[in-house]
């Protein structure tokens, strides 16, 4: 839950133009191969570049188990 309001407020800080607030979130696994080299895309209304927000996400398999 803190996670989910913690980037509502980051993407309220993104972008000057209500076109650039679209969701720019972007979830990827740390052992996520890489993806292609990425793309800049531009915003269709003021044409600057649209900033993200990624989200690295790591699972400890062994949390919670007895040791």
């Amino acid at each position: 839950m803190r996670l989910a309001q913690r980037l509502e407020k980051l993407e309220l800080l993104l972008g000057p133009c209500p076109d650039c607030r679209q969701p720019t979130i972007e979830l990827r696994y740390t052992d996520a191969p890489k993806a292609k080299a990425e793309t800049t895309e531009l915003c269709p209304s003021c044409g600057e570049p649209i900033k993200r927000i990624i989200v690295l996400l790591a699972f400890d398999p062994n949390l919670g188990r007895e040791r």
